[in-house]
């Protein structure tokens, strides 16, 4: 002899998972929308992406500074010493 349930108690079990399925895949885009915030993230990161970008500038500033300066000292070292370029 089989003890089998009724239908019923199958179908609240599917209905039961169906909820728990659906309050997991809310979740889930509750986290996601949370983790690709584009508002929140840029204010958590906001501080040290400026520090990022002040060094970057930093760097790229001094060395065009630096491009620009060397060849008007080579310019000036020309003209105030002609022999340097070998003619004599």
């Amino acid at each position: 002899m089989s003890t089998s349930q009724p239908v019923d108690v199958y179908e609240l079990r599917a209905a039961e998972q169906r909820r728990q399925l659906h309050g997991s895949v809310v979740d889930l885009k509750d986290a996601i929308r949370q983790k690709l915030d584009v508002k929140a993230n840029a204010r958590e990161y906001m501080v040290p992406a400026a520090g990022v970008l002040a060094l970057f500038g930093l760097a790229l500033g001094f060395s065009l500074a630096g491009v620009f300066y060397v060849g008007s000292r080579d310019r000036r070292e020309r003209r105030a010493y002609p022999d340097w370029l070998g003619a004599e």
